[in-house]
């Protein structure tokens, strides 16, 4: 059986924060756990016994905006895969997502078959990173795999 992959979603629409957790819940190996906002998610994150394995995260929160969470969690070290959710499909904005520190950009509304295989191609990549770094914080060793 594979491992769990614990996977926090970051979405302010009911609807669609909904939708991705029913979906994701689906598969046998995904944990959910879900935020409408910046402040609950970072309650999520600064918890002790947090060990995410990646984050879909939505630009446009009410009380703040995710590429400016995103930057913060890469300054603070966290290597998890953060997958980026907009409605804006414009070349800048990809462009400013990605150099905050995601991991992908995607555009809504998205696919969800396009979704779940988007995020199962960056879990590899972080077990590898993982794997080749010396974790140096407790939020690392967490989220380590062996």
């Amino acid at each position: 059986m594979p491992i769990p992959r614990h996977i926090l979603v970051v979405e302010d629409n009911a609807c669609l924060r909904g939708l991705f957790v029913d979906v994701l819940s689906s598969e046998r190996d995904l944990l959910v756990d879900a935020a409408a906002t910046i402040a609950e998610a970072e309650a999520l994150l600064g918890s002790p016994d947090a060990a995410y394995d990646a984050i879909l995260l939505d630009l446009g929160l009410p009380d703040g905006d995710g590429r400016d969470l995103c930057r913060q969690l890469r300054q603070r070290g966290l290597q998890i895969p953060i997958l980026l959710l907009t409605g804006s499909a414009g070349e800048q904005g990809r462009l400013e997502g990605l150099s905050c520190g995601a991991s992908d950009y995607l555009i809504k509304p998205v696919r969800i078959a396009d979704l779940l295989v988007r995020l199962r191609a960056q879990l590899p990549a972080f077990d590898a990173a993982a794997a080749a770094t010396l974790p140096t914080t407790a939020r690392h060793i967490a989220n380590a795999r062996p």
